[in-house]
């Protein structure tokens, strides 16, 4: 009888466990975001790494942007792709825009505009807000694309529609600069 109530609590406890790491990484990583919000990279660090190393894909993305910016911690480009890689992996838009940002941008990577916009469509394709704003900057500017201001409006427009203000704000040059038409 003893044998079996202790295998009953072992089976219980590993299947406890996965369940409070789950909940305790999403604490933690309300914890970070508070830090972050508060501006206090220094202490957010530790906490976010705690998340990540649960595999918490919100996490590794906040502390790739940490290592991009030099939020933190010192700036580090690797780093950055190794957390945002991490998170990208279990489909999160944020990371895949993020990585498309390097791409285009040549952050710790060779500048590859064709790798930018594959991480900007994989972006959208999870609903990332930014990745069909960062659409819309490709076909804005004709990298890795052929220049096409009413695709981008299209992309700027949906983004904008999501809450991006910086697409909605892109949308109206375009149409100042008499590039569209709304």
């Amino acid at each position: 009888m003893m044998k079996k109530l202790i295998s009953l609590i072992l089976c219980l406890l590993l299947i406890a466990v996965p369940v409070y790491g789950a909940q305790d990484a999403a604490s933690l990583v309300e914890e970070a975001t508070a830090l972050l919000e508060a501006e206090d990279y220094e202490a957010a660090i530790p906490v976010l790494e705690q998340a990540a190393d649960m595999g918490d894909a919100e996490a590794q993305c906040f502390l790739g942007e940490c290592y991009l910016q030099g939020e933190g911690v010192e700036q580090d480009y690797d780093k950055a792709m190794e957390y945002y890689q991490l998170a990208a992996d279990q489909g999160n838009g944020t990371a895949l825009n993020n990585i498309g940002d390097m791409y285009e941008k040549g952050y710790g990577v060779e500048q590859d505009y064709e790798k930018a916009l594959e991480y900007y469509n994989a972006a959208v394709e999870a609903g990332d807000p930014y990745g069909y704003w960062s659409l819309g900057s490709l076909y804005e500017k004709g990298y890795g694309v052929e220049q096409d201001y009413e695709k981008a409006a299209e992309y700027y427009r949906t983004a904008a529609d999501m809450g991006v203000q910086e697409a909605a704000e892109d949308l109206d040059r375009l149409t100042e600069e008499g590039l569209i038409k709304r």
